[in-house]
């Protein structure tokens, strides 16, 4: 789990939390957290063993920067959700 921002913190996507979400009555929105989207984190390691995290929303399909290994670049899905009480 990362803190995206000062309000919004940012998980590994679980299939049926999405599910959740997205089929969420409006009567339970009060009372849970604020889904704000979905980004796809990318990370590699560069050439002298840092770890490198790359943020994009779902729609963005840009390249990540050059290392140099890209077959060492993984992805994860992660959901963002509000947690400002």
């Amino acid at each position: 789990m990362f803190q995206y921002d000062k309000n919004t913190i940012c998980k590994v996507l679980e299939s049926l939390e999405l599910v959740f979400y997205q089929s969420m009555p409006d009567s339970l929105k009060k009372f849970t957290p604020e889904y704000r989207g979905i980004v796809t984190v990318q990370y590699c390691e560069d050439e002298l063993g840092n770890i490198k995290l790359v943020a994009r929303p779902e729609t963005e399909n840009e390249d990540l920067p050059t290392t140099t290994d890209q077959s060492s670049t993984r992805s994860v899905q992660f959901v963002l959700e509000n947690h400002l009480y």
